[in-house]
Formats: C-alpha cells, sequence, structure tokens
C-alpha cells in the first residue's frame, strides 16, 4: 500500500502498467488513454487534464498551483508533486473484482518501489521495448494487437468467458483436477 499519496512520476508509470496488464491479462485496452513515452517513461497525454478533472470531482487532491507550473515532464519539477486521495474516491471506486484485483496488484508490487526500479520495470515492457523513440506513443494498434494476437492472453480470455458461463465450478476440484494432470 502506497503510504501518503503517490508523486506525479508514480502516477504515471502505475497508470501505465494497470493500462498495460490489463490489456496483458484480459484481451482489451482499459482507458484508451494515450500514452506517450518521454524520457522519463509513458505519460498519459492529457495528464494535466485528467488530474483537474478527478481533483474537481473529489477523487483525488492534486496541489493545481504545482501542476500549473509544470511545464511538461522534465527531471526536476514532474516526480515532486504529491497526489492524495480526496474525499469521495469512495463513490467512484471499483466495483468490478478483476479490475480491483489488478488495481491492488499494481500497486502492491510497484507503488513503493524507487524511481529507478519503477522505470526499470516500466521500460522492460513489451510497448516501450517496441517503441524505443521519444515523443511517441507506446500503445499502439500495432503493439495492442500484438499483444492481443498472443495465445496465451487469449487463453486467459477463453477461460475468462467458460468461468462466466460456468459460475458454479468448484475451484478446490478444478486446482485438484489440473495437478493431477
Amino acid at each position: 500500500m502506497i503510504v501518503g499519496g503517490v508523486g506525479m512520476f508514480h502516477y504515471s508509470k502505475l497508470q501505465y502498467l494497470f493500462e498495460f496488464l490489463y490489456l496483458k491479462n484480459y484481451g482489451e485496452r482499459y482507458t484508451g488513454e494515450r500514452f506517450v513515452k518521454y524520457e522519463l517513461g509513458p505519460v498519459i497525454n492529457e495528464y494535466k487534464v485528467q488530474l483537474l478533472k478527478l481533483d474537481e470531482l473529489g477523487i483525488l487532491s492534486v496541489d493545481r498551483d504545482a501542476l500549473y507550473r509544470n511545464a511538461g515532464v522534465n527531471k526536476g519539477s514532474y516526480i515532486t508533486k504529491r497526489i492524495e486521495v480526496g474525499s469521495r474516491a469512495q463513490e467512484f471506486a471499483l466495483t468490478d473484482e478483476r479490475e480491483l484485483k489488478l488495481l491492488n496488484g499494481v500497486i502492491e508490487r510497484f507503488g513503493n518501489l524507487s524511481t529507478d526500479a519503477l522505470k526499470k520495470v516500466v521500460y522492460s515492457t513489451l510497448p516501450l521495448k517496441l517503441n524505443p523513440k521519444h515523443n511517441h506513443e507506446v500503445l499502439t494498434d500495432e503493439v495492442v494487437e500484438m499483444i492481443v494476437d498472443n495465445p496465451i492472453v487469449q487463453g486467459k480470455q477463453m477461460a475468462e468467458e467458460h468461468l462466466k458461463k460456468y459460475p458454479t465450478i468448484n475451484q478446490e476440484k478444478r486446482a485438484e483436477f489440473i495437478h493431477e494432470l
């Protein structure tokens, strides 16, 4: 769990990792946001607009003055901003179990990494390896198609559909059966 808010660097990288892992696990984009690669990794193209809207709704508490002072993604000012959970965040909480599980997993696994460690994780993902140029979108249609066409992703999708169709399958028996194979 992240304590005391999250800085802009971590916010944008955790958001990218959630989007990437959602695509990798479920075969579709979650937000469809445009992630652009800068020196410090992918950032949502309209991150300021997004943060201001979340602040307006009371989901996050954002220091607007600091946000306006940041002219772009530069080493100094970009990673110093802290973002806190806002007063109305609970009203907008995720209710879909798989979304919540993935979000919690991303936060628990990557939320407290140092800037350098998080950057290393993000840059090891396929979209960033395939798009080495700065100022370019990283989750292009071609990259998304490549990820979705992966047999593992397709297998996960089939399993997900099967579980929706047959939700009463005894998970313990299923695990025993798979273990016996």
